[in-house]
């Protein structure tokens, strides 16, 4: 598997997982507290984003030549997702407040 496809699926790992589990345990189909997946989760994507930029960075070192482009779009991709994940775990939030309330 290419190592820059690799490193985007792993960056994208927390945000389908906050998707997925935060929409269970608002649901309440989870035994898990939102709290606790929404710390996960960004906790998971600092430490795959620093995993990611470690994959991609073995590439040009078994090349002559070297570029840092590669790990450039890495930390871009993986701050982009970070703010997706905290807005998605905010879009939830606002969701089960207003489901306690009816």
């Amino acid at each position: 598997m290419n190592p820059f496809t690799l490193s985007c699926f792993i960056i994208v790992l927390p945000l389908i997982s906050q998707i997925v589990l935060g929409s269970l345990s608002i649901l309440k189909k989870v035994k898990w507290n939102f709290d606790l997946i929404c710390l996960i989760n960004l906790f998971a994507q600092i430490v795959f984003i620093v995993i990611a930029l470690q994959i991609i960075s073995i590439e040009p070192k078994n090349n002559e030549f070297r570029c840092g482009m590669g790990q450039f779009a890495m930390l871009s991709l993986g701050i982009i997702t970070f703010i997706v994940v905290a807005i998605v775990m905010g879009i939830q939030l606002l969701i089960k407040k207003f489901q306690k309330q009816k």
